[in-house]
């Protein structure tokens, strides 16, 4: 949205012009002895007007200490919007690999989530190494690998993690296969097997169910060995206007061949304060 500004013109104001064209102020017409400029709207705008109007007082010579004053709180006003920016504008930058992660301070953000991943898969590939006495030979005379379905993450924390809830999908798929341990299945074929036998994550655990499921995923040339499942948990302790979160990330394994179980979980804990005195006063580790 633009604006007009209205300067009456004196043959010695000049160099207000000029100091109006610096600020890319364009001017329009010239019509009974006042220039016209043309301003988008922004704090800038005010304070153009405003500091003209001051200067065009100056130059008159009412140069009395109201005015004076005046005249430089307009410009000093001006002067700090400049540097400020006319609000509405958002300004970011890349952050440079390695750098450290923005610690959120209402919620659970990279901080909490990145961790839970690293220490919860590498646990998992950890514990699920196969001995090579136990190892099953393939038709190409290598090992074979152990197929892996992972379902998904069900959030029950105490928080809406919102778009991280498929960022935690991705990472903990993406290092299950980097670690050649394990073939995962493409989560598009188990979101489609899903869709085709209209079942909800946990109901595959039902025996016809998984049946079923394993059938539709087989036929698509994707025959299951494992189900994965990941769950978010948090538990909230309170202590006056500081409050303590735990993050709990933990993966279910399931064979659906023999129905063996194994599970394993990584935690953060996180603390959340009203002042930047909260952290020193509650952990302080000299205070018992």
């Amino acid at each position: 949205m633009d604006g007009l500004l209205a300067i009456r013109w004196f043959a010695s104001e000049s160099w207000l012009i000029q100091r109006l064209l610096a600020f890319d102020y364009v001017p329009i017409v010239l019509h009974d002895r006042h220039l016209f400029f043309r301003y988008s709207y922004c704090p800038q705008g005010r304070g153009i007007a405003q500091f003209a109007k001051s200067v065009e007082w100056f130059l008159r010579g009412k140069e009395s200490h109201m005015h004076r004053r005046e005249w430089l709180t307009c410009f000093s006003m001006l002067t700090a919007v400049g540097f400020a920016g006319c609000r509405g504008y958002q300004y970011g930058h890349v952050i440079k690999p390695g750098a450290e992660n923005l610690v959120g301070s209402h919620e659970a953000g990279a901080e909490v989530f990145d961790p839970l991943v690293d220490e919860a898969v590498a646990k998992f590939l950890a514990r699920q190494q196969v001995s090579p006495e136990d190892c099953i030979i393939g038709p190409d005379g290598f090992p074979a690998k152990k197929t892996i379905c992972f379902i998904g993450i069900e959030n029950k924390s105490a928080e809406d993690i919102g778009d991280y809830k498929d960022k935690l999908y991705n990472q903990i798929d993406s290092k299950i296969l980097e670690s050649q341990s394990f073939t995962p299945i493409s989560r598009r074929m188990v979101d489609a097997a899903l869709h085709e036998t209209r079942m909800r994550p946990d109901a595959l655990m039902l025996p016809d169910n998984m049946q079923l499921f394993t059938a539709v995923l087989q036929r698509s040339g994707a025959p299951v060995d494992y189900f994965l499942y990941a769950t978010l948990t948090s538990g909230t302790t309170k202590r006056n206007s500081s409050t303590q979160r735990d993050y709990e990330l933990t993966l279910e394994l399931t064979n659906v061949h023999t129905g063996e179980y194994d599970k394993l979980s990584s935690e953060v804990r996180k603390g959340y304060h009203k002042s930047a005195m909260g952290k020193i006063w509650n952990y302080n580790p000299l205070k018992r």
